[in-house]
C-alpha cells in the first residue's frame, strides 16, 4: 500500500516513529479507517475540546465534544 501525500505530511509534522506509525495504522485499520482519517478525526476532536475550555483551563463538557472524543478513542483503540 502506498502512502498518500497527506499522510506523508502528517507523519513528518507529527514525527511518528516507524513503530508508532505501524501501531496507529493497525489500530485505524481495525476500525476500517485509514491513518490519515484517524489523524484528521483526532485533531478535529482535540481542537473541539480545546475550544470548550474555560479561561481557567477547565474543560466544559458538551455532548458534541464527548462524542467526538469517544469516536477518536474508539477509532484508535
Amino acid at each position: 500500500m502506498s502512502t498518500s501525500a497527506p499522510l506523508k505530511t502528517a507523519t513528518y509534522l507529527l514525527r511518528l516513529s516507524p513503530a508508532e506509525k505501524a501501531d496507529l495504522e493497525r489500530r485505524a485499520a481495525a476500525r476500517n479507517l485509514t491513518l490519515a482519517e484517524a489523524l484528521r478525526s483526532g485533531a478535529r476532536a482535540y481542537l473541539d475540546e480545546l475550544a470548550l475550555r474555560e479561561p481557567s483551563g477547565e474543560v466544559m463538557r458538551s455532548g458534541r465534544a464527548s462524542r467526538a472524543r469517544q469516536a477518536q478513542e474508539d477509532a484508535l483503540a
